[in-house]
């Protein structure tokens, strides 16, 4: 089984439109990270806006590969605070993985604690695409 879900991932456009976005959405996957413990990319066609707490945040679509035991290919919906260059993960949907497939779920809490500190090369590649994107027009 394992075997089959390791031949399965290859590129983030194999598993398709991600269940966070519009069915109708394109996405632009750019790798942003890829080492022995997975690979990630970031949607450069989807950005969002929210407000929580009383500051606005970015949001983000990011496609993961991890590789392991516990092979995982998964979405997730990333809040990004510009001003104090924190994540949040707002959303999941696991496409793939040894424990479960198909599910998803929005997070109970949006906890402003996903990104390191201080932010690692990846949070950062995160942090710049959500903060240097033109906002959204109303």
């Amino acid at each position: 089984m394992l075997l089959a879900l390791l031949l399965l991932a290859g590129s983030a456009g194999d598993f398709g439109i991600s269940p966070l976005v519009e069915p109708e959405h394109s996405h632009a996957w750019t790798k942003i990270i890829e080492d022995e413990q997975g690979t990630a990319w970031i949607d450069e066609e989807w950005l969002g806006e929210i407000e929580h707490n009383g500051t606005p945040l970015r949001l983000v679509i990011i496609r993961s590969d991890f590789q392991g035991p516990d092979h995982m290919v998964s979405d997730m919906m990333m809040a990004v605070d510009c001003d104090k260059k924190l994540l949040g993960a707002q959303s999941v949907w696991i496409h793939v993985s040894t424990k479960a497939s198909g599910v998803g779920t929005p997070l109970p809490e949006l906890k402003m604690d996903f990104a390191a500190t201080p932010p690692s090369e990846e949070d950062l590649a995160i942090i710049n695409f959500a903060c240097n994107a033109p906002a959204e027009d109303s």
